[in-house]
C-alpha cells in the first residue's frame, strides 16, 4: 500500500496491525496510555555475563504502552472499569468472604451508613452581644475525634479501653458528589473480634446497636474553624439526613428498602468509587493558573466553588501552594474517594498483584526462564530495568488511530 503526496490517509502493514493489537490488549484499551522507553537486561551472578531480555525498540513506535490507571470514568473508561471491578471485589470480600477473608465474616454485624453534608442556609447558631457577633466556642471534648467507638462504648456500658479489648470496628467508605457540589459518604461498617483473623464478635454486639451508635456519632461529630478577620469561627457538622441500615445476606433480598443485600451494597460502593461530579464543564485535571478559571464553561455555582477553593489556596500551585489550589477543579475536595480500615478486607494492591501474576502465568505457562534457558531465579540472575518517560497518549500515527478505534469498539461491546 502506498501513499501519494496529496493523500492524508495513513497506511499500516499487517505486522504493524498485529503489533498494535497486542499493545492495545496489554494496556486494556486504555484511552491515555503512558509511553515508556527502556530495556531489561540480565546479569549472570556467577560469571558476570550480560544478556538482553527486552528492549522497547521492538515495539511499535519504539515505546512500551502502559495503562494510565485513572479511576475516573470521564477520563479513561477502560481503566475506570478495572478499578470498579477491583472495588467491587474489595467491598464484597469484606461482606461475604473471599480473597483471603474467611466466609464466616458474612455472619458479623454489618451496617451500610450514609452521611450527608448540611443543607445550605444557617447550619449553626450565632451568638450576638449587641451588634457584635461572638465567635463559636468548641466543645470541651472537641479533640476527641474517635466519635463512633466512643458512642458505641457508651451504648454497651463499657469504657473505650474495655470496648477495644472485645470488639473491633472495620469499615470501607466511598465519597460521592451531590449535585450541589458537596460530598457525602457511604460506608460499610462491620464488627469483628480484635485480632487479624476476622473472627466474629460476641453475640451481645448487634447491628441494631451499631446503627444507634452511628447515628449518635454523626450527630456529635464537628470541626470548629479558626476565626478570621471580620468572620467568626464556624462549626461544621454532618447534616440531618444520616441513614444506617443493617446489611442482610440472602439470594432473594431486594437492592433497596430496609433489607440491603450484599450484592446491591457492593455494586453501589463500586459505582461511586469511579465517579466524580457528573456535571457539564467541570475540568478533569488540576488548574494551572487563574486563567483556567476564566475559561470554565460549567455553571455559575460550580465556577464560584472552584474560584473560592483557588483563592483559599493562595492562587498558586507547587511546593509553596496549598492543597486547595491542587484540588480546586474538584471543588476543593482532595480526599481519597475509596478508603478502608486496614483489616476490612483485601487491598487494591493485592488485587493488582494477583492480576499481574495471573498474566505472567498466561504468558509463561512453563514458568519464566532467563536468557540462558534456566528457570528464572533471582539468586542466580540479577535483572536490571531502565525506563524513561516518553509521554502520555497515542501519537498521531495510523497505529494510534487503529488503537483508538479498537478501544472505542471494546468499550461499546462492554
Amino acid at each position: 500500500m502506498g501513499e501519494s503526496a496529496d493523500d492524508t490517509t495513513g497506511s499500516i502493514t499487517w505486522a504493524g496491525f498485529l503489533a498494535a493489537e497486542r499493545q492495545l490488549t496489554a494496556t486494556g484499551c486504555c484511552q491515555h496510555p503512558i509511553r515508556l522507553r527502556g530495556r531489561i537486561d540480565a546479569i549472570d551472578l556467577a560469571t558476570g555475563e550480560l544478556a538482553p531480555v527486552y528492549d522497547t525498540t521492538t515495539e511499535p513506535g519504539g515505546v512500551l504502552m502502559t495503562a494510565c490507571g485513572n479511576r475516573r470514568g470521564t477520563v479513561c473508561p477502560a481503566c475506570s472499569a478495572v478499578y470498579k471491578r477491583d472495588a467491587r471485589q474489595l467491598v464484597q470480600a469484606g461482606l461475604s468472604g473471599g480473597k483471603g477473608v474467611p466466609e464466616t465474616v458474612a455472619a458479623h454485624p454489618c451496617v451500610f451508613a450514609t452521611l450527608t453534608a448540611p443543607s445550605f442556609g444557617p447550619v449553626h447558631a450565632r451568638r450576638k452581644r449587641g451588634t457584635t457577633v461572638l465567635p463559636c466556642r468548641p466543645r470541651r471534648d472537641a479533640n476527641a475525634r474517635r466519635y463512633l467507638p466512643r458512642h458505641f462504648a457508651r451504648l454497651t456500658g463499657l469504657t473505650l479501653t474495655e470496648l477495644r479489648e472485645v470488639v473491633a470496628i472495620r469499615y470501607v467508605k466511598v465519597a460521592e458528589y451531590q449535585a450541589r457540589g458537596v460530598v457525602h459518604f457511604h460506608a460499610i461498617i462491620r464488627l469483628d473480634a480484635p485480632g487479624e483473623d476476622c473472627q466474629p464478635p460476641a453475640a451481645f454486639f448487634t447491628a441494631a446497636m451499631l446503627c444507634d451508635a452511628i447515628g449518635q456519632a454523626a450527630a456529635t461529630a464537628a470541626i470548629t474553624t479558626d476565626p478570621a478577620p471580620g468572620r467568626p469561627a464556624i462549626t461544621l457538622r454532618f447534616g440531618r439526613q444520616t441513614d444506617a441500615r443493617p446489611v442482610r445476606h440472602g439470594p432473594d433480598l431486594p437492592g433497596t428498602g430496609r433489607a440491603l443485600s450484599v450484592r446491591a451494597v457492593a455494586n453501589y460502593i463500586a459505582k461511586y468509587a469511579t465517579k466524580a461530579l457528573d456535571a457539564p464543564g467541570i475540568p478533569d485535571r488540576p488548574l494551572r493558573s487563574a486563567l483556567d478559571i476564566t475559561g470554565l464553561r460549567c455553571s455559575r455555582h460550580y465556577t464560584q466553588m472552584i474560584t473560592t477553593a483557588w483563592e483559599l489556596g493562595g492562587g498558586r500551585l507547587g511546593p509553596t501552594g496549598s492543597r486547595f489550589c491542587k484540588w480546586a477543579h474538584m471543588l476543593g475536595y482532595g480526599g481519597h474517594f475509596l478508603t478502608k480500615s486496614r483489616r476490612y478486607s483485601v487491598t487494591l494492591g493485592q488485587l493488582r498483584q494477583a492480576r499481574t501474576e495471573h498474566r505472567r502465568r498466561q504468558s509463561h505457562p512453563a514458568g519464566e526462564h532467563d536468557p540462558w534457558g534456566r528457570p528464572l531465579d533471582e539468586h542466580v540472575v540479577l535483572i536490571l530495568s531502565t525506563w524513561t518517560y516518553a509521554g502520555t497518549g497515542y501519537t498521531a500515527t495510523p497505529d494510534a488511530e487503529l488503537a483508538l478505534a479498537s478501544a472505542a469498539r471494546a468499550r461499546a461491546h462492554d
